[in-house]
């Protein structure tokens, strides 16, 4: 079950099945009786009881969920879901009024972030086959799809940027780093080298190359530890050129070395890795506010502690601090068992912007610069 509703622009999150909404400028504040009959739909509170299914489940409702009304850790069972597949057909996305989402693509084993090139390509990060996949638009359904580069270790993150002097580049975020791969719009696969006279090859030079698809890993090799536990690996890029990438934990609760449960730094090139923030259980998406150049996350939280407790969250990256895990969850509220094992003080921990009702498996988040989201 997930509720996951809010009704301001300009943050988009991409939910387990759903999307959200969220204001990046005004503060996010308890919902009141004016906001509610402004929209037309009373504030959804964390007791879903006494909903219906079309309740819960509809995407323009304002919600807010309030730590001070969720029940103490271990108060209630705290189950498994297996996963379960409906068939597609007959079936469509809940989604405002005005909204439409059609199908682009289809039978992509395990896609995960996906990325928009400036020329409307659209690259998607396949995980368990451990390629890219080239998506080229043919008027709104992608007119097959392309391997751009193989030889990756269940890749997550895409981005993509420009140098200066025009050329094009796919960064992934795999388990082991980043990888540069080539990109030239037009192309399915990465551009080949230009051949040059054997006589301006120096011998070294000659070997045969260690990857078909001539990507290259600016970064050391294991930069994000152990490929153990949550594998993803968004990245982001702020304006100074930094490389962003969140690294979740090896397991559900737990302590573990850095950089697990962090958002990780890299310069442009690869090198000066750097811790930006700390005690973020899984940050699995990472998004920069253009107007700003803040870094947000969102971050999946901890299972086993109860329905209700822990809530997801989206929040903007404070540089320098610590979100908490595992020694405590939304600010200094204590994890047990932890609290006392922790290297920082529990009320010292950062209380994120916007929490999500707990289990919603919050995916990633994208800031709109233009007005396809209505304000309300």
């Amino acid at each position: 079950m997930i509720r996951s509703t809010t009704v301001l622009p300009v943050f988009a999150i991409a939910l387990a099945g759903s999307a959200a909404f969220a204001e990046n400028h005004a503060p996010i504040e308890e919902s009141t009786a004016a906001e509610a009959a402004e929209t037309g739909t009373p504030p959804l509170g964390n007791d879903p009881s006494g909903v219906t299914i079309e309740e819960d489940q509809r995407v323009d409702a304002v919600f807010r969920f309030k730590m001070r009304d969720m029940p103490a850790p271990h108060s209630g069972p705290a189950v498994r879901n297996s996963p379960v597949a409906l068939p597609a057909e007959g079936r469509s996305l809940h989604l405002s009024d005005g909204f439409l989402a059609t199908l682009f693509a289809s039978g992509l084993e395990h896609p995960r972030q996906t990325d928009v090139l400036p020329n409307g390509d659209v690259m998607v990060a396949r995980q368990a086959p451990g390629h890219p996949t080239l998506l080229r638009d043919g008027d709104g359904v992608a007119e097959g799809n392309q391997r751009h580069a193989a030889q990756f270790n269940l890749p997550y993150g895409l981005n993509d940027r420009e140098l200066p002097d025009g050329a094009q580049q796919i960064l992934v975020a795999d388990q082991d780093g980043i990888w540069i791969v080539g990109y030239e719009t037009g192309l399915v696969r990465p551009p080949f080298a230009q051949p040059r006279p054997a006589s301006d090859v120096p011998e070294a030079e000659r070997d045969p190359g260690e990857f078909m698809d001539g990507q290259t890993m600016p970064t050391e090799a294991g930069v994000f530890g152990i490929v153990q536990g949550h594998v993803n690996r968004g990245i982001a890029i702020t304006a100074n050129g930094r490389l962003h990438v969140g690294v979740g934990t090896s397991g559900n609760i737990g302590v573990g070395p850095l950089p697990k449960a962090s958002s990780q730094s890299f310069d442009a090139d690869g090198t000066d890795q750097a811790t930006t923030v700390r005690g973020m259980r899984n940050p699995s998406g990472l998004a920069v506010n253009r107007d700003t150049n803040h870094l947000w996350a969102i971050v999946q939280e901890c299972d086993g502690v109860g329905n209700d407790p822990v809530p997801d969250y989206v929040t903007h990256v404070a540089k320098g601090g610590s979100y908490g895990f595992p020694d405590s969850y939304i600010g200094p509220n204590p994890q047990a068992g932890f609290a006392e094992l922790g290297p920082d003080p529990v009320n010292e921990a950062i209380v994120p912007d916007l929490m999500f009702q707990p289990h919603s498996a919050a995916m990633d988040a994208a800031f709109q610069d233009g007005d396809m989201v209505p304000h309300r």
